[in-house]
């Protein structure tokens, strides 16, 4: 008995120190400053504005970020309009030096670890533009199905092929090798789901044309994995993959309500997706889109998420969901009976109809 205790106390001793927050630091030096401060958004919900953020004043081109994660974490450092991600480990001392120059041609970085962040500098010196929404969207449009596929997946080879070509001369650690491979995986498969929305929403029609089945026969179920949160392609390929399925399930015929559409999305999240990405995808959802909704629905689908939700992701969207519950709508005088006609008052105070946004992937 006395073993089985002494066992099980050390058991639960171990798992108290693997929680255990750790110190970590970063040390920015400017050749010459040309802002005020600086800053360090920690990725731990991946929902914008609920993110852990610390900002340093530069003192004589000079400023230190010190606190504490208990796991492995992504990060955006922010300098003078400018962003590059980070990776930040338990016990990581990370020294960034920043030129004159725009920020991802001047800085340099040492680790105390692997050179981690120099392997992910490397990279997005030369693909940044690649992962940037607005020129993958251009692209989408420019082309049909099958080319734009083709693009894709030659992009996705040189990824690769880059990877392979730097891995030995920086030695960055096989988590890090892995984060950025699947990051490039998922940029492709975020496209694949894209396209037809993407141009469906350019067209003022009210079907989707569907993409051919050949070029997704790899997209699935089998993409969907809770430990890829922290990947911001992984994160856009679930956003893209529920709207695809939903439009699908729709018969490929544009939802021309919110509220249906809503309704439809969370219900398949709710059924489809793994727990803590589901948790994700219905609290961005509902953080982006609650002011599109009639309140009833916004109060319908918010308890949905609170009645599945155990990652905290509820009580960070609560106010904002909460705000459009409790909204006034105004019923227009020709279309009392129609709620797509109503008009509704969003936080900012401004007016809005549903029929505002009819011919829309919603």
């Amino acid at each position: 008995m006395d073993k089985i205790l002494l066992r099980t106390f050390g058991v639960l001793f171990l798992s108290l120190l693997v929680n255990v927050a750790k110190a970590a630091e970063i040390k920015c030096n400017f050749k010459l400053a040309f802002a005020d401060s600086c800053s360090l958004i920690i990725d731990k919900y991946f929902l914008n504005s609920y993110e852990p953020t610390y900002t340093k004043a530069i003192v004589e081109n000079q400023c230190v970020f010190n606190f504490k994660i208990d796991s492995r974490v992504t990060a955006t450092f922010h300098y003078n309009n400018q962003t590059i991600p980070l990776i930040i480990s338990p016990n990581s001392v990370i020294e960034i030096f920043v030129g004159t120059d725009s920020l991802y041609n001047s800085i340099r970085l040492h680790e105390n670890e692997k050179h981690n962040n120099q392997f992910l500098l490397y990279f997005n010196k030369q693909f940044k533009n690649d992962f940037a929404d607005s020129l993958i969207f251009e692209t989408m449009l420019s082309n049909k199905a099958d080319v734009f596929e083709m693009k894709a997946f030659k992009l996705q080879q040189n990824q690769l092929d880059f990877i392979r070509s730097i891995i030995d001369s920086l030695k960055p650690d096989d988590a890090t090798v892995s984060y950025l491979k699947n990051r490039v995986k998922y940029l492709y498969y975020y496209k694949m789901q894209a396209f037809a929305i993407i141009n469906a929403n350019a067209d003022k029609g009210l079907t989707v044309k569907p993409m051919p089945d050949l070029l997704l026969e790899n997209v699935g179920p089998n993409l969907l994995n809770d430990e890829l949160l922290g990947i911001d392609t992984y994160r856009k390929f679930i956003e893209y993959y529920v709207i695809y399925q939903t439009s699908k399930l729709n018969g490929f015929n544009k939802f021309t309500d919110f509220n249906i559409s809503m309704d439809k999305k969370i219900a398949f999240a709710n059924t489809r997706l793994t727990p803590r990405t589901k948790s994700y995808y219905v609290a961005n959802y509902l953080n982006n889109h609650i002011n599109e909704v009639l309140p009833a629905t916004a109060k319908y689908n918010y308890q949905q998420l609170t009645n599945f939700d155990v990652f905290g992701y509820a009580a960070l969207v609560e106010t904002v969901c909460k705000n459009r519950i409790n909204a006034k709508v105004e019923k227009t005088k020709t279309s009392v009976s129609d709620y797509r006609d109503q008009k509704i008052m969003g936080v900012d105070g401004k007016y809005f109809t549903l029929q505002d946004f009819k011919g829309k992937v919603v």
